[in-house]
């Protein structure tokens, strides 16, 4: 939900190549979205760039990036943690987690998110511009032609409030009782080297 304030608070921070992309691209299918995309902090920034896996950036680089993705239509996903050591930026053709989610009937219960994307329908033009724009098939017409959106489908990435030509999209917070926290820290993050027990 703070992305930026994410960011700025890492020490180290590289940017590596999306797997699920590479390896789509090698099997002659997939997308044409950026691939240098995932963002690693830290740790992980120290073991990726170590092995030849990813470059340093600087803070303002891994915004510049982060916008860059937004613009592309990536989804922005993070290690469900307030500390998080890397974020993934994902599309819905190659992503091989995201090509899943797509086929719950109810994403919003699986992805943590505290926001919906929600409609005015008094701005509402029917250009179904955010038809192909929503990763996850989550809008549609309603019998009054205005857009609207599932609820039970929106994860909150905010990607259709961006092209909206005429701002009738916004993101808005989800009832209190629905809000979540996620744990402190990522497990890996304490304990390095059960990371690279995982990798090797």
């Amino acid at each position: 939900d703070d992305i930026k304030v994410l960011v700025y608070r890492q020490d180290r921070i590289a940017v590596a190549k999306c797997f699920c992309r590479t390896h789509t691209k090698i099997l002659g299918e997939g997308c044409d979205k950026p691939i240098e995309t995932c963002l690693m902090f830290d740790f992980y920034a120290d073991y990726y760039v170590e092995n030849g896996w990813a470059r340093w950036l600087s803070h303002e680089e891994a915004l510049q990036l982060l916008d860059q993705c937004r613009d592309a239509g990536l989804v922005c996903q993070s290690i469900n943690s307030k500390s998080p050591g890397a974020i993934c930026n994902c599309c819905p053709d190659c992503c091989f987690p995201f090509q899943a989610l797509k086929k719950f009937p109810k994403p919003a219960e699986v992805v943590t998110s505290n926001y919906n994307a929600h409609v005015d329908p008094e701005l509402c033009t029917a250009c179904e511009t955010c038809f192909d724009r929503c990763p996850i098939e989550a809008i549609s017409l309603n019998p009054e032609d205005v857009a609207e959106v599932n609820r039970d489908r929106c994860i909150g990435c905010g990607l259709c409030t961006v092209v909206c030509p005429v701002e009738a999209l916004n993101m808005i917070s989800r009832p209190e009782k629905e809000i979540q926290e996620p744990p402190e820290e990522n497990p890996f993050m304490k304990a390095p080297h059960l990371f690279e027990e995982e990798m090797n």
